[in-house]
């Protein structure tokens, strides 16, 4: 074999093993077709979005009128842009609860009922175009009263219910343990026919000290849409038995109060 002979039959040889190795393309599918002309869609979407986001599609603020809104993101054409807020027209209706004037308000940090319902004029003013009903609850002589007082000089239309208001006679509190479920009666009505007649204000002093005795207050917060607030006392002798025990008018034994006591800050 002559060199030019072994030169052609190596040179088949190399063809062959390329044809195994590398098999030729064969002609794309109909899916693979769809494929490429989809990413081709694509790519021209892209290109338009480039398009619209550059700064010659962004318009022109000096050929704009005085006063115009301008958006500081850029122009997209594919969404309308939010109109911008605007304050209502509307009057809110005046409210119902005369309130005294800020100079004739008590010294709040005095007496130990610095609540912000008290004194806080943004507090005030939401109060009285709403409907509030305060649940007070702490032992007896904790100062719920005194709160409550103070709610009422401060909004002259606020009622106040009582189990207490049930004993008052000729002015004098004549307090019978026996008729405390009569009580309670009485101040659940009077307080419901006042959600009745949407009093801005509504003041629950009883001592509500546990889950059982507030919750018909509750209940009527639900049924006649009012806002709810659980008030506790911040007077320093609000938990001390000794103290407690002098300033009930209920009469309770050291034994009772000191068991409710404990419950009230076992379950703070």
């Amino acid at each position: 074999m002559g060199c030019l002979d072994w030169l052609c039959c190596w040179r088949r040889e190399n063809l062959q093993e390329e044809e195994v190795i590398c098999p030729p393309v064969s002609s794309p599918s109909a899916s693979e077709s769809d494929s490429v002309e989809q990413r081709g869609t694509m790519g021209k979407a892209i290109s338009k979005v480039k398009t619209l986001f550059s700064s010659e599609n962004v318009p022109d603020t000096d050929s704009l009128e005085p006063g115009a809104l301008v958006s500081e993101q850029p122009y997209e054409p594919l969404a309308s842009p939010r109109s911008p807020l605007i304050r209502g027209s509307g009057t809110l209706t005046p409210p119902d609860t005369p309130i005294l004037p800020q100079a004739k308000r008590l010294k709040a940090e005095k007496l130990y009922v610095d609540f912000p319902f008290l004194y806080d004029d943004t507090t005030i003013d939401y109060i009285l175009r709403s409907k509030l009903m305060i649940i007070l609850k702490g032992l007896p002589g904790s100062g719920k009263s005194t709160i409550a007082e103070n709610i009422k000089m401060l909004y002259e239309n606020a009622v106040i219910c009582s189990a207490d208001h049930f004993f008052m006679v000729d002015g004098k509190y004549m307090f019978n343990p026996e008729k405390l479920k009569d009580a309670h009666g009485a101040c659940q009505t009077k307080a419901r026919e006042a959600a009745k007649r949407n009093k801005s204000v509504i003041v629950i002093d009883n001592t509500n000290i546990k889950n059982w005795e507030s919750s018909c207050y509750l209940q009527m917060c639900k049924t006649y849409h009012y806002v709810a607030l659980m008030v506790e006392p911040r007077t320093p002798w609000r938990f001390d038995v000794k103290e407690l025990l002098k300033k009930n008018s209920h009469g309770l034994k050291e034994d009772i109060i000191s068991r409710k006591v404990r419950h009230i800050i076992a379950n703070s």
